[in-house]
């Protein structure tokens, strides 16, 4: 699932441009919080500890992955206006969280857990939401609790 946020905090630097750079590092703050939060859910909900990923495992690697990975840099392009198979084949390597994303939805779906960022990902990477509809209705969305 690390991927699968990295992509979403990604996108907010891709859209920076359009929309700031102060308004998306808030924006990239609280994708990256809140999927830190969903990651912890679906640890919990498949039998892991919560407090693994709120570590370095968890929490560090999201970090470098959102920043300096693949995931991040597919974001990135996707918020930069590329069409998901247009980043793909810019890329010329495999981004994990493309897959990851349909997967995690259906394990959210599974598991009847709430998951809104894996939620809006899969729906840019797969369904066409635009990366600006979607961190729009993440950040103006009401926050459940944290765990």
């Amino acid at each position: 699932m690390k991927n699968v946020v990295a992509i979403g905090v990604g996108m907010c630097d891709g859209l920076a441009d359009e929309f700031g750079v102060e308004a998306m590092t808030n924006a990239k703050a609280f994708v990256f919080s809140r999927g830190l939060v969903e990651m912890a859910r679906m640890a919990r909900a498949l039998g892991g500890k919560a407090e693994t990923i709120l570590g370095l495992a968890g929490a560090g690697d999201l970090f470098v992955t959102a920043l300096a990975g693949r995931n991040g840099k597919f974001g990135r392009l996707l918020g930069e206006g590329l069409t998901p198979a247009q980043a793909l084949d810019k890329m010329q390597t495999t981004v994990e969280g493309y897959a990851n994303a349909r997967a995690a939805a259906a394990l959210a779906d599974k598991y009847d857990l709430e998951l809104p960022v894996v939620d809006v990902i899969a729906k840019v990477i797969h369904y066409g939401l635009s990366p600006r509809e979607a961190i729009e209705r993440l950040v103006s969305a009401s926050v459940e609790e944290e765990l």
